[in-house]
């Protein structure tokens, strides 16, 4: 699949693309306008391969889903009703997360749990 450079971060297109998702899914971008502008045959090849999520720890998915969503730390311990240090554990490695926290942590971001469980 050729791109353009276009001085464009690979971390700053997947925040792109995600937030693009997120609003597609709020109702604050149409869908049709999307699928006007976007080069279909190049997204179904993205889609159709996962190796690139088996580089992504569920950490990484659940730390890029609160700096896209702006959620911080704090909004984050509050939801879970834990310590602000608590969560700054669980995102450096310092605490395991487990199933129960991930799956808190994927509904108060909006997301099902399998999408942020490294695979």
């Amino acid at each position: 699949m050729g791109t353009k450079h276009t001085g464009t971060t690979h971390m700053k297109l997947g925040q792109d693309l995600i937030s693009l998702g997120l609003k597609i899914q709020k109702h604050e971008v149409s869908l049709d306008y999307v699928l006007n502008n976007i080069n279909i045959s190049a997204l179904e090849e993205i889609n159709n391969s996962t190796d690139w999520e088996k580089d992504v720890t569920t950490v990484g998915k659940i730390s890029a889903l609160m700096e896209i969503q702006s959620v911080t730390q704090s909004d984050l311990a509050r939801e879970l009703k834990v310590s602000r240090q608590y969560v700054s554990d669980l995102l450096s490695g310092k605490k395991q997360l487990n199933n129960k926290t991930v799956s808190k942590i994927a509904e108060i971001l909006g997301v099902k749990p399998y999408a942020i469980i490294k695979a």
